[in-house]
């Protein structure tokens, strides 16, 4: 069965980019980057437990709202609760009924259970959105309707109508399953705004904070899901736009991110934002048919979550990943927080501190890592990612948990390796057992 027609329905009319990634693999730090315009680092969201975004930071809804828009937001997902910064600049935000186990222990409200999956359903948020719509439909203001689906996440248990329809007979049925029921909930929305007849002059932007792993990996520990990698299934994710007046049936191919969101948007409303104040540049050109777009030759993505700590750096058709949390595990042990779990530690034990592949459609995976023998294409990366960890400022986090430190192998709390990114030296003999493992260059 398709699992996605409405959403197909719209790519054909409008436009798609096929090489649209995020730059995290989770929700946090990857929506940071989409309200914002800006990298994780520069926002100061990195981890799960409290990283949130600071009040200096400006999103989407706040330039909207100086343009005098009516900004509704409804949200399924508890990493963008209010706690987390991410209700800035909205007249109406609706939380996610749920929280997190963590967050609930020291917050309150109704706790996530993985076993229930007792999330908001993807119905609840288009009836939802719906209402927030009818509620202010007397308003003369024009208005930016920010909708987050929880769905398809896991505990993957999408409703049954839609888990018959699917019939691959694959362990994912059921994440096919919900795809397809978020996809039929598209389609109802958009039955309801052109029911309103609110589709003539209305922006529609498809997009994810992060991908899948599913059985891309084959092998590779901690692999299926998110946030622990940054592979391409992880960090590729969907981007349409759709709007009457764009050419249908476009699709870009130039390689592109998630930080080029915003300053896109503003410019296709009228109101670019200056140079000085995002990095990033729009591709308001490409969605429009009408010029080209400054896009670099990289994009960069990163994950913070939970035992694990990665950097990727991508062109069109080669990616280097340096895994700083298997170089520090395969040098002494030293992880973050106080526990491994088993498959934690496999990952870290058996994920090679740095990876290196040529993007042919072979699957990323260590054994296909090009490593130790493309060095010079090594060396291009890795110099195109130290530019941008030297260009991108980062800045700390406003509300880090207290017990995330940084221990040895021998459970020895040292230091929490993110509380400073410049502040961390290397004696002589650390930094020998580091190039030994193949992860700094002997110049470094």
């Amino acid at each position: 069965a398709d699992t996605s027609p409405n959403i197909d329905k719209l790519s054909e009319t409008g436009v798609q980019f096929d090489a649209w990634f995020s730059t995290s693999s989770w929700t946090r730090p990857g929506m940071a980057t989409i309200v914002t315009g800006q990298f994780p680092g520069e926002v100061g969201v990195y981890e799960e437990k409290f990283d949130k975004l600071p009040p200096k930071a400006t999103t989407l809804s706040e330039r909207l709202q100086e343009h005098g828009y009516l900004t509704l937001g409804v949200n399924s997902n508890p990493n963008l609760n209010n706690i987390f910064g991410f209700n800035q600049g909205f007249d109406a935000y609706r939380e996610s009924g749920v929280v997190w186990s963590w967050m609930h222990q020291k917050y309150g409200g109704k706790a996530f259970s993985f076993t229930e999956n007792n999330a908001d359903s993807a119905t609840e948020i288009t009836n939802l959105a719906l209402e927030a719509l009818d509620q202010h439909k007397t308003t003369s203001k024009p208005f930016y309707l920010q909708i987050v689906y929880f769905d398809p996440h896991g505990p993957y248990a999408p409703p049954k109508e839609h888990r018959r329809a699917i019939k691959k007979d694959s362990r994912f049925d059921d994440y096919d399953g919900e795809i397809r029921f978020v996809d039929h909930e598209i389609g109802r929305l958009y039955s309801r705004l052109e029911e309103r007849k609110l589709l003539d002059d209305t922006l529609i932007i498809i997009t994810s904070d992060h991908g899948e792993g599913l059985d891309d990996h084959p092998g590779v520990p901690e692999s299926t899901k998110h946030g622990t990698h940054v592979y391409d299934s992880n960090i590729h994710v969907p981007l349409i736009f759709n709007h009457p007046t764009l050419t249908p049936g476009r699709r870009i191919s130039q390689i592109s991110s998630s930080v080029n969101l915003v300053p896109t948007v503003m410019d296709l409303l009228g109101w670019p934002v200056a140079k000085k104040e995002l990095s990033s540049d729009s591709v308001a050109p490409l969605v429009q048919n009408n010029g080209s777009a400054n896009l670099p030759a990289y994009i960069y993505a990163e994950t913070d979550f939970r035992k694990y700590r990665k950097f990727a750096v991508r062109s069109a058709t080669q990616k280097y990943i340096r895994n700083d949390d298997s170089a520090f595990f395969q040098l002494d042990g030293a992880h973050e927080g106080k526990t491994l779990t088993e498959q934690e530690e496999r990952a870290l034990k058996q994920v090679p501190p740095q990876e290196l592949y040529v993007l042919d459609g072979s699957p990323e995976h260590p054994g296909n890592n090009l490593l130790p023998d493309q060095s010079e294409a090594l060396k291009t990366l890795q110099a195109a990612m130290k530019q941008w960890e030297e260009q991108v400022p980062r800045i700390p986090p406003l509300d880090r948990y207290r017990k995330d430190v940084f221990v040895t192998g021998d459970g020895t709390v040292k230091r929490d390796i993110h509380a400073s990114e410049t502040d961390m030296v290397l004696d002589e003999e650390t930094l020998l057992r580091l190039q030994a493992l193949g992860y700094m260059n002997d110049e470094e």
